[in-house]
């Protein structure tokens, strides 16, 4: 809806959606969920909505005549309703920011991301980013090191507290923030650098995130197990506090936005992200111009001259 209420002044778009399944490498942990071939591997969902006619992702562009060139039929809403329904059910280590580069690399999307245009970074979570650099993370099993066989080592090896005796022990945690040194998680701080490098203006990179409340940090027990208990419950659920997740947007101060995914309204978030995004360049052109070469650094303007 705010795209839509940008009437002329409404961009072009590129807009996909990747799920969080990255699977477990080369680990075959039992789940069925989770598989060894790389999950979804960042390959963006579309292909199966019968607006988008078999592609990948939604283009809605303005054409050589000016007038709006898209790869769907219907309404933006419904196709992009129909894209972003991914399911529940994919492998429950969730790995957002290894999806979200595997998708903007090259050869996985092809035709998706362009050089010149700006790009937005949405991320729906109710579990922190476990984004992993080596895989015996996910080694089933207690591990006196990893710790007993569940997502909270995505917590105890991602994340740095202020120090305790014990980090297994339930009880709060103060000072939480990505950890930038885990034998195990992939730092954040890579993830941000390759975002930036895929622009060669840093102000075309806007990143939001829709995620778990991280205010309270507390291990709990769950049964002979620690677990982390819930950042924040709303409506729709319960989420796990986005630590990580936090500390990405953080690395964009002015060109991030966070919203709570337990307000339980995700319409409103999704409304207040697009009020925050950046808004479209001026022109003196009253359609944008034709993008010759959308590959190439900048503009490559497709311009002709006509005497009448």
């Amino acid at each position: 809806s705010r795209l839509d209420a940008l009437g002329g002044r409404r961009p072009d778009l590129h807009i996909g959606v990747v799920s969080s399944d990255m699977g477990t490498g080369r680990v075959d942990t039992g789940d069925d969920r989770c598989t060894t071939t790389g999950g979804d591997g960042g390959r963006l969902h579309g292909a199966s909505c019968p607006a988008l006619g078999g592609q990948a992702f939604l283009s809605d562009v303005v054409g050589p005549t000016g007038d709006r060139v898209t790869s769907y039929t219907g309404s933006l809403g419904a196709a992009f309703a129909c894209a972003a329904d991914v399911g529940t059910d994919g492998c429950g280590f969730e790995q957002h920011l290894a999806a979200m580069r595997a998708a903007l690399s090259p050869g996985v999307n092809p035709g998706f991301l362009r050089r010149s245009a700006t790009l937005g970074v949405i991320i729906l979570a109710d579990e922190d980013d476990c984004s992993v650099d080596d895989d015996r993370l996910f080694t089933p099993g207690v591990d006196p090191a990893l710790g007993p066989f569940s997502d909270f080592r995505c917590f105890e090896h991602g994340v740095t507290c202020d120090p305790v005796p014990d980090l297994r022990q339930p009880g709060v945690r103060t000072g939480c923030a990505a950890r930038r040194d885990s034998p195990y998680l992939i730092e954040i701080a890579q993830y941000a650098e390759f975002l930036r490098g895929l622009k060669d203006d840093p102000e075309r990179l806007f990143v939001a995130a829709i995620i778990g409340d991280d205010d309270h940090v507390e291990v709990i027990p769950n049964g002979s197990r620690p677990a982390l208990a819930p950042g924040c419950t709303g409506a729709l659920g319960s989420a796990a506090p986005g630590i990580r997740l936090g500390g990405f947007l953080d690395a964009f101060a002015g060109q991030s936005h966070r919203e709570t995914i337990c307000a339980g309204d995700l319409g409103a978030a999704l409304a207040a992200i697009g009020d925050s995004l950046p808004p479209p360049g001026g022109a003196c052109f009253e359609a944008a111009p034709f993008e010759h070469d959308p590959i190439a650094a900048g503009l490559q303007a497709e311009c002709a001259v006509v005497e009448i």
